[in-house]
């Protein structure tokens, strides 16, 4: 179905955006603590796009970095482990 809209002669596209993720993973990292010592750590990576729920179209991709915390309890992140296990079994 195509999201192009006319009116009165004129022409433009309206889609509804819907962020997805196309890349999840855990990556290592090592901070620093308040007395300078090396702490080993992970993080989540995420990559987002926004997909047209009616055309399919999309649209720039964001990087997500964020703790393994948050990560855990993002909904669009779940959304995409959900997909890819149904795929996978």
């Amino acid at each position: 179905m195509p999201c192009t809209k006319h009116f009165l002669n004129l022409e433009w596209e309206h889609h509804h955006w819907r962020k997805r993720v196309t890349l999840a993973e855990k990556l290592p990292t090592q901070e620093t603590n308040m007395w300078g010592r090396a702490v080993n750590g992970e993080f989540v990576h995420c990559v987002k796009h926004d997909i047209c729920d009616l055309c399919g179209e999309t649209r720039e991709d964001v990087n997500c970095l964020c703790d393994c915390e948050v990560g855990e309890r993002c909904p669009i992140r779940l959304e995409w482990m959900n997909a890819t296990r149904q795929l996978t079994a």
